[in-house]
């Protein structure tokens, strides 16, 4: 009788493909149901020239892109809250994108950060999204709240007879973000630690204005990374630079964090959501 069966060579060839399709689908159903869940605690280390020894080992806790939405939920961002609180630090900034598609999602959130405990107090920057939902209405929310909204404006902290300046900008693509306003009166031999949603400002408009650290958020890692951490998408005109972490320029240290949220699709690879605690420390 003739052997109908399937050579030994293509069984295992089929066999391969089929592994293969089966590895991309659970590849896929992990980026889309629960890789956007797991979310990472970063902490750095982050050395600044003439920091005053008062705030040696200053802890800053940076929440961003959070993206609230029908996508991204309450119960998610608690969870990432929680841990936030477990860190105990001095001081939580806010980099922007609290919400995504409907001004509704923009009280809940900002209640649960607002709670948010810590000796220096919780300051804030818009994001493109939030202008995109309505910028005015996301600032007023936020200013109700106690947390302080940097406008291009800046706040002096105080830890006995020394001093650090905490300033931030407006969104880099949809507001008018203006270093020189955001430092005005701030003398120059201050440290200053600046808050823009946009990485690429540390690029296009520090001018001549020393700023010792900028935190950022807005690229999200690109949310998809490829093998060697390549972003094919990253929402900035510097391409892979700003895509996330400790970035050193010619001019200042920009610290970009990968943020809680996502858009367009929700859906990470080898890009997990982030809370990030920085810790300065005098070089």
């Amino acid at each position: 009788m003739k052997n109908v069966g399937i050579p030994r060579r293509d069984f295992l060839k089929r066999a391969a493909r089929v592994l293969a399709l089966l590895g991309l689908s659970g590849v896929i159903a992990d980026s889309f149901l629960f890789a956007t869940k797991r979310f990472r605690v970063e902490e750095v280390v982050v050395r600044i020239k003439g920091l005053p020894s008062a705030f040696q080992g200053l802890k800053i806790c940076q929440i961003t892109d959070l993206h609230h939405s029908k996508y991204v939920s309450m119960d998610f961002i608690e969870e990432a809250s929680k841990e936030a609180a477990a860190l105990k630090p001095d001081m939580y900034v806010f980099t922007g994108d609290f919400i995504s598609e409907d001004k509704k999602y923009a009280a809940p959130v900002l209640d649960l950060l607002a709670a948010l405990d810590s000796d220096l107090g919780s300051f804030a920057v818009l994001g493109n999204h939030d202008y995109w939902v309505d910028g005015a209405y996301v600032a007023k929310e936020i200013k109700m709240r106690g947390i302080r909204l940097l406008d291009n404006a800046s706040a002096i902290v105080r830890r006995g007879a020394d001093k650090i300046c905490i300033a931030g900008v407006d969104d880099l693509w949809e507001g008018r973000p203006s270093t020189r306003a955001a430092f005005e009166g701030v003398p120059k031999n201050m440290t200053r630690v600046l808050l823009s949603h946009h990485p690429d400002l540390a690029e296009v408009l520090l001018g001549g204005e020393r700023v010792d650290l900028v935190i950022s958020g807005h690229t999200h890692g690109g949310q998809i990374r490829l093998p060697f951490g390549y972003a094919p998408v990253t929402n900035s005109k510097f391409g892979q630079k700003y895509t996330g972490g400790l970035v050193r320029t010619n001019q200042t240290q920009v610290y970009v964090s990968r943020g809680l949220g996502t858009v367009i699709l929700p859906v990470r690879f080898n890009s997990p959501p982030e809370i990030t605690l920085l810790r300065l420390v005098k070089a």
